[in-house]
């Protein structure tokens, strides 16, 4: 039975997002008690091996001597199945298997890995490299209590998290919370391109769009006592140049409709990659 106080874990991959990620597990102290990266690229590993005595590198999974508590792929879907195969060997029905990778069910990782193992599928999203993940979790049927517990503590350390109970409906959250900060993005360019079209500076236009939002994303996270709905009503003035602006934004639906077509595209694109 793994200990929380005193887990193990190895990490395979540490690039963009699993550099974000491992920066918030070592931040959460106490997370893990030692931690093995293995990666082609140790000059990624470089930052964390000046900060952290608990930390250390590996090039090859052929110098791992010890069997981790907690074996975590942070690597890219295109390149999982040639990775994976190194490290059947070296997880037990013990092991808490995780992976970051897109688009590989549950399915894929018990074939390459053995249908004995305790396996847990981690989206996150990009703001997991500031800590405010918006993450899906998803475990396959021999995942013990225990893990189940510890997988939530490791994506819990990195932002928020959402069980959810198959593959298809990991795919549906990442479509909302995945793909979510790319819609917010494009709202963002929208705002400033309409703040240009009303005289506004290229420079004056992104202060104005960029700050409306990021000062908005703050006052939900902070009223978590209101719905996004009771925000907007606050702000709407019957009569007034909110209300006509949202008027035309929600005229016959037309934002609620886009906003439904794009994360079903989304998830679309997901179901097709899969085919």
């Amino acid at each position: 039975m793994i200990k929380e106080q005193n887990v193990s874990m190895t990490l395979v991959g540490c690039g963009a997002m699993g550099g974000a990620l491992l920066e918030g597990w070592m931040k959460a102290k106490g997370l893990f008690s030692q931690v093995t990266v293995v990666t082609p690229e140790p000059h990624t590993v470089g930052s964390f091996l000046k900060r952290y005595d608990t930390i250390n590198c590996l090039e090859t999974p052929d110098q791992l001597t010890e069997i981790s508590d907690v074996l975590i792929f942070a690597v890219k879907p295109q390149i999982m199945p040639q990775v994976i195969r190194s490290y059947a060997a070296r997880t037990t029905d013990q092991t808490l298997v995780m992976s970051i990778a897109a688009g590989l069910d549950l399915s894929f990782y018990e074939r390459a890995l053995g249908d004995n193992k305790q396996i847990v599928r981690l989206m996150p999203n990009t703001p997991a490299t500031i800590s405010k993940a918006m993450s899906g979790l998803l475990a396959n049927s021999l995942v013990t209590p225990q893990n189940k517990k510890l997988a939530m503590a490791i994506s819990d350390a990195v932002g928020k998290s959402l069980w959810v109970e198959n593959d298809e409906r990991l795919d549906r959250l990442t479509a909302i919370s995945g793909c979510g900060p790319a819609y917010v993005f494009a709202m963002v360019e929208a705002l400033e391109k309409a703040a240009e079209a009303l005289g506004f500076s290229e420079e004056e236009a992104t202060l104005l769009a960029r700050e409306t939002v990021i000062g908005s994303a703050h006052y939900l996270a902070q009223t978590p006592e209101k719905s996004a709905t009771d925000l907007r009503v606050q702000v709407t003035s019957p009569g007034g140049m909110t209300a006509a602006g949202l008027e035309k934004l929600q005229h016959n639906e037309t934002f609620n409709t886009l906003m439904k077509e794009v994360t079903q595209a989304a998830f679309k694109r997901a179901e097709e990659l899969k085919a």
